[in-house]
């Protein structure tokens, strides 16, 4: 919280010295007038800047200056300050004994150099801004951090450069300060840089040092207020910045000529040096070449500071193409972004220079036409960035059904990640879509070559939507189809009603079930490959005898079970200690309460009832956990535990089940894996009358008989058409039809056991299994 408040009161004083010093450079030509005592002891002007208008007003070399701004030259602060004339308004001179006086215009004016250093200002702010807020976070976050300081450097050397060119003070100072950093921030990014790509040459503490006489140096140019001072402190900094400037570029060159050394064979890293390295000299050697070193030595520069600081752009420009190019961090995906905003603030930034044109008839100059177009871009540019990340923290509140929308479309993307089988569809998506879209109700509907499977949630009738879809008829007035799959073997399809507001569904709503579907796709295409996987596997261990197969296809078939047996046991423990533990204690809480009211009253018979139901509840549990994991198999046996379960099964059936068992004593010397197996197949059998048969009696027996178990199934159920339940059971790939047979042929396998089954439509079912006395299969 502390460094987000300094980093505010940075960007707010940031602010405050942009805006002072655009309003002195948009307010005061630069004159660029240097004055110097002739023989005679007379204050003349010696010479002019090229980039000053003081020229362009009459003056002349020569000229004595008598007054600036009506007070004589002596009394003038800043010719007592820099000993030069950098604005006014007025200024008397004399001239062959004659004296004249000119004056500067006091309206807004803008001169090219001021335009091309605002943007170069605002290329490397912006620059340096997307390194820092954009890196942030990221593994190489410290040195992308100094790499935004260094194009922050660069961006207030030139923020500061047309307020020290008119002789502010603070942007005198500040303009040495932020030259002076530029080459020390940079070397400290290459430091952090390369040590994180695994190359440590120096330490970082020797660029305290460094930062140290920067910050000394800005303490002492702030006594450039004390008039008596200023001028000596001035000459001497004039003499010193740029030396020690070059001579931290210097140390950069240096550095990376080292770094070279060690990452030659590097040619990612070999590459991306020469890259730094070239940029880095064409962009500072033009300034050192033509205009430092000659006026130091010439006393005169070849070409003039300004243009060859021109050259420095290539710096920034160097960095946006590493970016891009992922040789330096990876923010091509933004940058690009950047790149694209700014282009499309082009048109609308020409329109209002158009306007300011042509609609106010005022005659403007093409520098202050090219600057309207710089603001307008940037202002643009910046609003087109950010449209989005406002768009997003608005929607909730200027568009409340798509952010709902799109907050459903989040939550139900995620959920599909855990489908694993077609039923899970209703729970997990189909009440979602219903509910978010407020409609009546949905379906996702599977044709089948041989069938329709339907999947319903809500109020929708699904014999209704069968029919609709074997007439072909996708969209209606009850119901609306929309296709999520085509395939071989089937064709699925989410069909949805009506809306509870008895209205049609929405364009945007017709795209978010365009999005949801081409989310189900994927999902269903991934759940039916396993399905199939799933059931071709069950079908081969219903069919392929331990005898005929390898021994890894009979591993694979005992450690299928022991995976079902496991996860059915870890389901039932979770009931036991989760579900029925809290029933427990609800029950608990109840009592009390129960005791505060009378028996006879309402409220008394109300209680009761919740209790009476939980113990209902509690009961089904108990009987879903011994179904699932038949503890008592070790305690009572296999025939004990089948007789609870007949008594169960008896209980909430509508047939009549009679089990029988014989030789009792023999059948109880199985070993547990073998009664388990025994115990889910006549589980299933039971299973399958309830669902299928029709029957009102089921007979289950188990004898011992020729060194064998013999298990015996008949009811007088209405009985299948073995070849058309052989059809089916080809396109069973959403229904799952024939799992709970196969499961059963299974398991007989798996215990070198024979499976005989006799059924015709109207007859009923008869099966038989013999399990022998050997050893189990073990893994």
């Amino acid at each position: 919280m502390r460094r987000k408040l300094i980093f505010f009161i940075c960007i707010l004083y940031l602010v405050g010295l942009q805006t002072h010093f655009l309003n002195l450079v948009y307010t005061h030509p630069y004159l660029g007038i240097y004055i110097d005592k002739n023989n005679n002891g007379d204050w003349v002007i010696d010479s002019f800047d090229e980039l000053g208008v003081g020229k362009q007003y009459g003056l002349q070399t020569g000229d004595k200056i008598q007054k600036v701004n009506d007070e004589e030259l002596s009394e003038h602060r800043e010719f007592k300050l820099w000993r030069n004339v950098e604005k006014a308004h007025s200024i008397t001179y004399l001239r062959d004994n004659e004296s004249n006086e000119v004056y500067f215009k006091d309206e807004a004016n803008i001169q090219i150099h001021d335009l091309i250093a605002l943007f170069f200002e605002i290329i490397c702010f912006a620059l340096a801004g997307f390194i820092y807020f954009k890196g942030k976070g990221s593994n190489q976050e410290r040195s992308a951090i100094y790499l935004a300081l260094v194009f922050f450097a660069i961006g207030a050397t030139f923020m500061t450069l047309g307020a020290s060119n008119r002789g502010d003070i603070t942007g005198k100072i500040l303009i040495c300060t932020f030259i002076l950093l530029i080459p020390c921030f940079f070397l400290h990014f290459l430091m952090i840089f390369f040590k994180q790509k695994g190359v440590n040459i120096s330490s970082e503490n020797a660029l305290k040092i460094w930062y140290g006489l920067v910050i000394g140096g800005t303490v002492i140019r702030s006594s450039f207020f004390i008039e008596s001072l200023s001028y000596n402190i001035y000459m001497s900094f004039n003499l010193t910045v740029i030396p020690f400037f070059l001579f931290c570029l210097f140390n950069n060159f240096w550095y990376l000529s080292r770094v070279h050394k060690q990452v030659r064979r590097n040619r990612e890293l070999s590459s991306l040096l020469r890259t730094i390295w070239y940029s880095l000299f064409v962009s500072f050697a033009p300034f050192a070449l033509l205009s430092f070193f000659p006026a130091m030595f010439m006393k005169r520069e070849l070409v003039h500071s300004f243009y060859t600081s021109w050259f420095i752009f290539i710096f920034p420009v160097t960095f946006a193409y590493l970016i891009l190019s992922k040789k330096l961090y990876d923010l091509d995906l933004y940058m690009r972004r950047v790149l694209f905003v700014a282009l499309i603030s082009v048109p609308p930034s020409l329109l209002i220079v158009f306007f300011i044109s042509f609609i106010f008839h005022r005659n403007i100059s093409w520098i202050e036409i090219t600057y309207i177009f710089i603001l307008a871009l940037s202002i643009f540019s910046v609003f087109a960035y950010f449209i989005e990340y406002f768009s997003i923290n608005l929607e909730k509140f200027m568009f409340p059904r798509k952010y709902f929308l799109q907050l459903s479309l989040k939550k139900i993307s995620k959920a599909l990640g855990t489908i694993t089988n077609f039923n899970a569809l209703k729970e997990i998506i189909l009440n979602d879509i219903v509910n978010t879209l407020e409609i009546h109700g949905g379906a996702i509907v599977f044709v089948e070559k041989d069938g329709i499977q339907v999947i319903t949630a809500g109020d929708i009738d699904e014999e209704d939507v069968k029919t609709s879809m074997e007439n072909g008829v996708y969209k209606g007035d009850k119901y609306t189809a929309f296709e999520i799959n085509r395939h071989e073997e089937y064709r699925s399809f989410l069909v949805v009603t009506g809306k509870k507001s008895n209205t049609h569904l929405g364009q945007e709503d017709r795209h978010w079930i365009n999005l949801i579907v081409t989310y189900l796709s994927a999902s269903l295409e991934n759940v039916y490959l396993i399905r199939k996987l799933t059931l071709k596997m069950y079908e081969l261990m219903a069919n392929i005898p331990n005898e005929e197969a390898t021994p890894e296809f009979v591993w694979l078939r005992k450690t299928m079970y022991d995976i079902q047996e496991k996860e059915r046991i870890r389901i039932a423990m979770d009931l036991h200690d989760t579900t029925m533990q809290d029933l427990f204690l609800l029950k608990r809480r109840l009592y009390p309460i129960l005791q505060r009211f009378p028996k006879m009253t309402d409220e008394y018979g109300q209680l009761t009832g919740i209790l009476t139901h939980i113990d209902l509840i509690n009961e089904n549990l108990r009987q879903s956990c011994f179904e699932l994991n038949p503890y008592v198999l070790q305690k009572t046996g296999l025939v004990g535990s089948i007789r609870k379960l007949v008594d169960v099964e008896s209980s909430y059936s509508e047939f009549q089940v009679n089990f029988i068992a014989d030789c009792t004593a023999q059948i109880e010397l199985l070993e547990v894996e073998r009664k388990k197996h025994l115990f889910r197949v006549i589980q299933e059998l039971l299973n399958n009358a309830k669902k299928h048969s029709q029957a009102e009696h089921v007979t289950i027996r188990l004898v011992e008989e020729n060194s064998s178990i013999s298990l015996f199934y008949e009811d007088d159920g209405i009985g299948f058409d073995r070849q058309v339940k052989e059809m089916n059971r080809k396109n069973r790939i959403i229904s799952g039809a024939g799992i709970g047979l196969d499961q059963m042929q299974g398991r007989v396998l798996l215990m070198n056991g024979e499976f005989y089954m006799d059924t015709e439509r109207g007859k009923g079912v008869q099966i038989e299994i013999r399990i022998p006395f050997l050893e189990g299969i073990s893994a």
